[in-house]
Protein backbone atom coordinates (compact mmCIF):
# COMPACT_ATOMS: atom_id res chain seq x y z
CA UNK A 1 0.00 0.00 0.00
CA UNK A 2 1.14 3.72 -0.89
CA UNK A 3 2.82 5.34 2.22
CA UNK A 4 0.61 7.56 4.36
CA UNK A 5 1.34 10.44 6.72
CA UNK A 6 0.21 9.65 10.27
CA UNK A 7 -2.71 11.93 9.88
CA UNK A 8 -4.09 10.50 6.35
CA UNK A 9 -3.19 6.67 7.80
CA UNK A 10 -5.70 7.41 10.67
CA UNK A 11 -8.37 8.38 8.20
CA UNK A 12 -7.89 5.40 6.31
CA UNK A 13 -7.58 2.79 9.35
CA UNK A 14 -11.00 4.66 10.52
CA UNK A 15 -12.90 4.02 7.06
CA UNK A 16 -11.21 0.46 6.76
CA UNK A 17 -12.42 -0.51 10.07
CA UNK A 18 -15.83 0.83 9.68
CA UNK A 19 -17.48 -1.94 8.67
CA UNK A 20 -19.26 0.05 6.00
CA UNK A 21 -18.97 -1.10 2.70
CA UNK A 22 -18.50 1.89 0.87
CA UNK A 23 -19.27 1.91 -3.13
CA UNK A 24 -18.87 5.37 -4.37
CA UNK A 25 -16.35 7.68 -2.36
CA UNK A 26 -15.49 11.46 -3.03
CA UNK A 27 -12.34 12.83 -1.75
CA UNK A 28 -12.79 16.21 -1.43
CA UNK A 29 -9.38 18.40 -1.65
CA UNK A 30 -8.02 15.14 -2.41
CA UNK A 31 -4.28 17.16 -3.04
CA UNK A 32 -1.92 14.41 -4.55
CA UNK A 33 -4.55 11.42 -4.02
CA UNK A 34 -2.54 8.82 -1.94
CA UNK A 35 -5.94 8.55 0.28
CA UNK A 36 -7.98 7.91 -2.43
CA UNK A 37 -5.36 5.54 -3.65
CA UNK A 38 -5.30 3.82 -0.62
CA UNK A 39 -9.01 3.06 -0.45
CA UNK A 40 -8.73 1.95 -4.34
CA UNK A 41 -5.78 -0.21 -3.66
CA UNK A 42 -6.98 -2.37 -0.80
CA UNK A 43 -10.77 -2.55 -1.98
CA UNK A 44 -11.86 -0.55 0.51
CA UNK A 45 -14.32 1.42 -2.22
CA UNK A 46 -15.08 0.40 -5.95
CA UNK A 47 -15.24 4.12 -6.75
CA UNK A 48 -14.00 7.35 -6.28
CA UNK A 49 -14.41 11.01 -6.96
CA UNK A 50 -11.19 13.08 -7.25
CA UNK A 51 -12.09 16.22 -6.69
CA UNK A 52 -9.87 19.74 -5.81
CA UNK A 53 -9.97 23.33 -6.32
CA UNK A 54 -6.93 23.42 -7.95
CA UNK A 55 -5.97 21.70 -11.48
CA UNK A 56 -2.31 21.38 -10.44
CA UNK A 57 -2.87 19.20 -7.28
CA UNK A 58 -5.97 17.57 -9.32
CA UNK A 59 -3.32 16.44 -12.41
CA UNK A 60 -1.23 15.02 -9.50
CA UNK A 61 -3.60 12.97 -7.88
CA UNK A 62 -4.77 11.71 -11.22
CA UNK A 63 -0.82 10.73 -12.41
CA UNK A 64 -0.74 8.94 -9.43
CA UNK A 65 -3.66 6.74 -10.10
CA UNK A 66 -1.79 6.26 -13.80
CA UNK A 67 1.34 5.49 -12.39
CA UNK A 68 0.10 2.83 -9.46
CA UNK A 69 -2.41 0.92 -13.03
CA UNK A 70 -5.71 2.54 -11.57
CA UNK A 71 -7.98 1.67 -14.37
CA UNK A 72 -9.75 4.94 -15.73
CA UNK A 73 -13.25 3.29 -14.68
CA UNK A 74 -12.19 3.30 -11.17
CA UNK A 75 -12.17 7.61 -10.52
CA UNK A 76 -13.47 10.45 -11.76
CA UNK A 77 -11.51 13.74 -11.43
CA UNK A 78 -13.42 17.18 -11.07
CA UNK A 79 -11.92 20.29 -10.73
CA UNK A 80 -14.79 22.18 -8.06
CA UNK A 81 -15.47 23.89 -4.77
CA UNK A 82 -17.02 20.90 -2.89
CA UNK A 83 -19.37 19.18 -5.18
CA UNK A 84 -20.68 21.80 -7.04
CA UNK A 85 -19.20 20.69 -10.36
CA UNK A 86 -19.62 17.27 -9.56
CA UNK A 87 -22.06 15.14 -11.31
CA UNK A 88 -22.60 12.20 -8.82
CA UNK A 89 -25.54 11.58 -6.66
CA UNK A 90 -24.97 8.75 -4.96
CA UNK A 91 -21.71 9.11 -2.96
CA UNK A 92 -21.59 6.80 0.10
CA UNK A 93 -18.73 8.53 1.59
CA UNK A 94 -17.27 12.03 1.17
CA UNK A 95 -13.85 12.88 2.71
CA UNK A 96 -13.13 16.62 3.67
CA UNK A 97 -9.38 16.22 5.60
CA UNK A 98 -6.72 18.78 6.32
CA UNK A 99 -8.85 21.46 4.93
CA UNK A 100 -10.18 24.49 7.46
CA UNK A 101 -13.30 23.60 8.95
CA UNK A 102 -14.98 26.73 7.85
CA UNK A 103 -14.14 25.45 4.10
CA UNK A 104 -15.81 22.16 5.51
CA UNK A 105 -19.35 24.26 6.97
CA UNK A 106 -19.08 25.96 3.39
CA UNK A 107 -19.11 22.42 1.36
CA UNK A 108 -21.72 20.89 3.53
CA UNK A 109 -23.87 23.70 3.29
CA UNK A 110 -24.48 23.97 -0.32
CA UNK A 111 -27.35 22.27 -1.69
CA UNK A 112 -25.15 19.90 -4.00
CA UNK A 113 -23.43 18.10 -0.97
CA UNK A 114 -24.89 14.72 -0.90
CA UNK A 115 -23.73 12.02 1.35
CA UNK A 116 -24.48 9.26 3.76
CA UNK A 117 -20.66 9.68 5.89
CA UNK A 118 -18.74 12.10 5.84
CA UNK A 119 -15.06 11.78 7.84
CA UNK A 120 -13.47 15.42 8.06
CA UNK A 121 -10.36 16.42 9.98
CA UNK A 122 -10.28 20.12 10.31
CA UNK A 123 -6.99 22.46 10.04
CA UNK A 124 -8.27 24.60 12.54
CA UNK A 125 -11.74 25.49 14.42
CA UNK A 126 -12.42 21.65 15.39
CA UNK A 127 -14.72 22.29 18.41
CA UNK A 128 -16.60 24.66 16.12
CA UNK A 129 -16.73 22.31 13.30
CA UNK A 130 -18.29 19.24 15.58
CA UNK A 131 -20.96 21.68 16.98
CA UNK A 132 -21.83 22.39 13.60
CA UNK A 133 -21.93 18.71 12.59
CA UNK A 134 -24.02 18.97 15.41
CA UNK A 135 -26.77 20.71 14.68
CA UNK A 136 -26.62 19.21 11.54
CA UNK A 137 -28.01 16.13 12.74
CA UNK A 138 -24.94 14.24 12.18
CA UNK A 139 -24.22 11.58 14.27
CA UNK A 140 -20.45 10.95 15.31
CA UNK A 141 -19.27 7.06 14.72
CA UNK A 142 -15.85 7.57 15.58
CA UNK A 143 -13.97 10.47 16.65
CA UNK A 144 -10.20 9.66 17.32
CA UNK A 145 -7.07 12.30 17.03
CA UNK A 146 -3.58 12.32 15.87
CA UNK A 147 -0.66 14.11 16.64
CA UNK A 148 1.21 14.82 13.76
CA UNK A 149 4.20 17.40 13.40
CA UNK A 150 3.39 19.49 16.88
CA UNK A 151 -0.37 19.70 16.37
CA UNK A 152 -3.27 17.46 18.01
CA UNK A 153 -6.11 17.02 14.96
CA UNK A 154 -9.68 15.33 15.20
CA UNK A 155 -10.93 13.02 12.34
CA UNK A 156 -14.22 12.04 13.18
CA UNK A 157 -16.63 9.52 10.97
CA UNK A 158 -20.31 10.31 10.86
CA UNK A 159 -23.48 9.07 9.53
CA UNK A 160 -26.30 12.01 8.29
CA UNK A 161 -29.84 12.84 9.56
CA UNK A 162 -29.35 10.40 12.60
CA UNK A 163 -29.52 12.82 15.69
CA UNK A 164 -28.29 12.02 19.05
CA UNK A 165 -28.79 13.81 22.01
CA UNK A 166 -25.11 14.99 23.83
CA UNK A 167 -24.43 17.48 25.86
CA UNK A 168 -21.78 20.56 25.46
CA UNK A 169 -18.77 18.37 26.76
CA UNK A 170 -19.65 15.22 24.85
CA UNK A 171 -19.83 17.17 21.73
CA UNK A 172 -16.65 19.14 22.53
CA UNK A 173 -14.66 15.90 23.20
CA UNK A 174 -16.35 13.22 21.73
CA UNK A 175 -17.98 9.83 24.10
CA UNK A 176 -15.86 7.08 23.11
CA UNK A 177 -12.77 9.63 24.14
CA UNK A 178 -14.26 10.68 27.36
CA UNK A 179 -15.47 7.01 28.50
CA UNK A 180 -12.17 5.20 27.01
CA UNK A 181 -9.27 8.05 27.19
CA UNK A 182 -7.13 7.05 24.19
CA UNK A 183 -3.38 7.96 24.95
CA UNK A 184 -3.40 10.62 22.39
CA UNK A 185 -6.74 11.94 23.35
CA UNK A 186 -4.79 12.40 27.23
CA UNK A 187 -1.91 13.93 25.68
CA UNK A 188 -4.51 16.62 24.08
CA UNK A 189 -5.86 17.16 27.62
CA UNK A 190 -3.12 17.39 29.41
CA UNK A 191 -1.84 20.24 26.84
CA UNK A 192 -5.02 22.08 26.46
CA UNK A 193 -4.34 22.16 30.77
CA UNK A 194 -1.22 23.54 30.54
CA UNK A 195 -2.08 25.94 27.72
CA UNK A 196 -4.73 27.65 29.76
CA UNK A 197 -2.76 27.56 33.20
CA UNK A 198 0.30 29.55 31.31
CA UNK A 199 -2.78 31.99 30.30
CA UNK A 200 -4.40 32.34 33.57
CA UNK A 201 -1.10 33.07 34.98
CA UNK A 202 -1.68 36.30 32.64
CA UNK A 203 -4.70 37.63 33.85
CA UNK A 204 -5.97 39.53 36.15
CA UNK A 205 -8.11 37.01 39.02
CA UNK A 206 -11.27 39.35 38.64
CA UNK A 207 -11.46 39.86 34.49
CA UNK A 208 -14.45 37.77 32.88
CA UNK A 209 -11.26 35.72 30.77
CA UNK A 210 -10.15 34.51 34.38
CA UNK A 211 -13.16 33.21 35.21
CA UNK A 212 -13.76 31.25 31.68
CA UNK A 213 -10.37 29.83 31.74
CA UNK A 214 -10.57 28.96 35.46
CA UNK A 215 -14.32 26.72 34.25
CA UNK A 216 -11.98 24.78 31.68
CA UNK A 217 -9.19 24.26 33.73
CA UNK A 218 -11.84 22.62 35.89
CA UNK A 219 -13.28 20.76 33.45
CA UNK A 220 -9.97 19.15 31.97
CA UNK A 221 -9.18 18.23 35.66
CA UNK A 222 -11.94 16.18 35.95
CA UNK A 223 -11.29 14.69 32.35
CA UNK A 224 -7.52 13.93 33.52
CA UNK A 225 -8.73 12.45 37.23
CA UNK A 226 -11.20 10.27 35.59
Amino acid sequence: MIKLDDRLQKAYDIIANSNIRYNKVADIGCDHGKLALALLQNNICNHVDLIDISQDSLTKAVDLMKANNIVATAYNAYVSDGMKNVASNDIDLAIMCGMGGETIMHILKNPSFKAKYILVSPQHNQDFTKKYLYLQNYRTIVDEMVYENGHYYNIILCISNSHVELNEIEIKYGVDNLKNKPPVFMDYIKYQYDKYNKILQTLPSDCSDATRIKNELSLLSSIIKG
